[in-house]
């Protein structure tokens, strides 16, 4: 989105009641909670066109912005501890489009989603956590009798397997090994 754009999107949330109370972080928000002056009703957006290096850093994220948020509530004396019952999740439902009746709804519904969001993610994230410290256990080795390389694996997940992409990838490695060998005596060399 271009500033005309952006510009001509806040214009029309103006014309339409809409105003920003809520915005963290303030330099570049990731979210943002508006009051339709109009309806009186509050609802809330969130960045979505952000990476991130791992689901960890998600899961941060929205921890960070749930705390910021309920900080806000509790600074301006809204109740944190609204809850919705069974019905109006099940029913009609929370989302990041709808409009509250309440900040307090619109905050309890955020907290939902972000709670949600964070337990769900937990799982994938110790999965990406336990596949790094695999691939960080894994050794190549050059068996010359088959002619063949060889990626094994220990704990937790012990394997062993050869095929064209490991060999390819072996191969590569072995290539640079002679170069990297005569750096390393270079060094050693310079240092006496």
């Amino acid at each position: 989105m271009n500033d005309k754009d952006f510009e001509k999107e806040v214009e029309d949330c103006m014309e339409n009641g809409e105003e920003t109370i809520f915005e963290y972080p303030m330099e570049l928000p990731e979210i943002w909670v508006f009051q339709n002056r109009k309806t009186n009703k509050f609802k809330f957006e969130l960045e979505t066109l952000l990476g991130f290096k791992n689901t960890n850093g998600a899961i941060g994220l929205v921890k960070s912005l749930l705390v910021a948020f309920t900080r806000w509530m509790v600074e301006n004396d809204h109740d944190v501890n609204y809850r919705f019952d069974y019905w109006k999740v099940f029913n009609n439902g929370i989302s990041l489009e709808k409009e509250y009746d309440t900040i307090e709804e619109a905050y309890a519904a955020f907290r939902v989603l972000a709670l949600g969001f964070i337990v769900n993610a937990r799982d994938t994230a110790t999965e990406e956590d336990r596949n790094k410290k695999t691939i960080d256990n894994i050794v190549f080795n050059y068996e010359p009798d088959d002619e063949v390389w060889v990626a094994t694996c220990e704990a937790p997940f012990y394997f062993e397997m050869a095929d064209e992409d490991i060999v390819k990838l072996a191969e590569k490695v072995r290539k640079a090994i002679p170069a990297m060998e005569e750096l390393k005596r270079a060094a050693d060399e310079s240092n006496l």
